[in-house]
């Protein structure tokens, strides 16, 4: 049988062991035989082959320590050919093995890693030349490396905590609160600290560094609507000045703006005096003149003036389109210049639920007659049917016409 001299060994004088570097004696199914060092000294008969790299002699090496050449006589051929029949069925045996066949019925492919998902079956998952290079990274820096972290990124990881994160940061220290806005207003000390927070009687209250203006600009809450508490003046004008004896009122000559909690109107004083209102849509009135409806499209013939006749639609006989144009100061919104339509009164009896009747305000009781939100589009409706019937009789006397021909 042929020697076996692969890799090289290491010997002690006086000692029985044979360290191998290179040598692979278990996997070569080595079972026993006889070393001989290319090297003044004795040959070694194998007690024991211990692992890949590891034999015990059966007696001790008499030659210098040291590292050499060697070859290995194998014992007989029929001692070695029963070892290495016993080493083939312990590997069957090991191989006749579920988590073993998972693996082995994948299909390898490029850029894949088999990985266990389950206990006795497996899968293939992407491992990509990135998650590579990552996984050899020999250290952290050099993983940071591969994953492109920039080297201020990297000083920011090893920060022991806060304070030393805002020094690499170059931000301001902590100050103990959080300012709504430093001073970086025209002319402002950009390091005014501002303070703004509520106080236990639900006050709010304004700090700028050392200057506390709650006396001054007091603010409280009612609910989620906040209200000055205890102001002094509105647009100028003191509170003395701007009060009325009716509780839902508030006069403000001279104030750009005037808001309220809560309340259905509002009254304006400027060179005229505006007022607004909402019943079903928007209305406005100028130093007492009629109101007006605005975003609503009123129909009532009252309303309309200089009043033609059109043409009746055959298929819509109760409906007579006409041309009109308003009147001059109704108390509703309507468009100017000639317009084509009908009376919400003919519609009313067309479709009783394309009209609705509305009050007028501040008119005791005075109403009117408007289209509905959809009417629009019930007219529509009514039009498209009324066509459809007609394209009906009209495909009947063609084919009558086509028979008779």
């Amino acid at each position: 049988m042929t020697a076996y001299a692969t890799g090289t060994i290491t010997l002690t004088n006086g000692s029985r062991a044979v360290t191998g570097d290179g040598t692979g004696w278990a996997t070569a199914l080595i079972a026993g035989g006889v070393i001989y060092p290319q090297a003044a000294g004795n040959p070694l008969p194998i007690a024991s082959v211990d692992s890949d790299t590891a034999i015990t002699a059966a007696t001790e090496w008499v030659g210098a320590s040291g590292t050499y050449a060697y070859a290995l006589q194998r014992q007989d051929d029929a001692n070695q050919v029963i070892a290495n029949a016993a080493a083939l069925a312990d590997y069957i045996q090991r191989l006749d093995n579920r988590s073993l066949s998972a693996i082995a019925a994948l299909t390898p492919s490029a850029d894949r890693l088999p990985y266990f998902n389950g206990e006795d079956s497996a899968t293939l998952t992407s491992l990509t030349a990135f998650g590579r290079a990552l996984i050899a990274a020999g250290n952290a820096t050099t993983a940071l490396n591969t994953l492109g972290i920039s080297n201020f990124a990297r000083s920011l990881l090893d920060d022991a905590d806060q304070a030393a994160a805002r020094t690499t940061l170059g931000a301001q220290a902590a100050l103990g609160y959080t300012p709504v806005q430093q001073g970086t207003g025209a002319g402002q000390n950009p390091g005014s600290g501002v303070k703004i927070g509520w106080s236990d009687a639900g006050v709010l209250r304004l700090q700028v560094d050392n200057t506390d203006f709650g006396g001054l600009w007091p603010i409280s809450v009612s609910g989620n609507a906040a209200y000055a508490s205890n102001a002094g003046a509105v647009g100028g004008k003191s509170l003395a000045n701007l009060a009325q004896a009716a509780g839902d009122r508030i006069f403000a000559p001279g104030a750009t703006r005037v808001g309220f909690q809560g309340g259905s109107s509002i009254s304006v004083i400027y060179s005229n005096n505006v007022r607004f209102a909402w019943d079903s849509g928007f209305y406005y009135s100028i130093d007492g003149n009629n109101f007006v409806l605005i975003n609503s499209l009123p129909s009532d013939a009252k309303f309309k003036d200089v009043v033609e006749e059109g043409e009746p639609n055959k298929a819509l006989e109760s409906l007579s389109p006409v041309r009109w144009q308003r009147k001059d100061n109704i108390p509703v919104g309507l468009p100017e210049g000639d317009r084509l339509g009908f009376f919400a009164q003919d519609l009313q009896a067309f479709d009783p639920a394309m009209v609705r009747e509305t009050t007028v305000p501040d008119k005791s009781g005075e109403t009117y007659l408007a289209l509905a939100d959809d009417a629009d589009m019930q007219l529509i409706a009514h039009m498209w049917r009324a066509v459809c019937a007609l394209s009906d009789r009209v495909a009947e006397l063609e084919a009558a016409a086509s028979s008779e021909a």
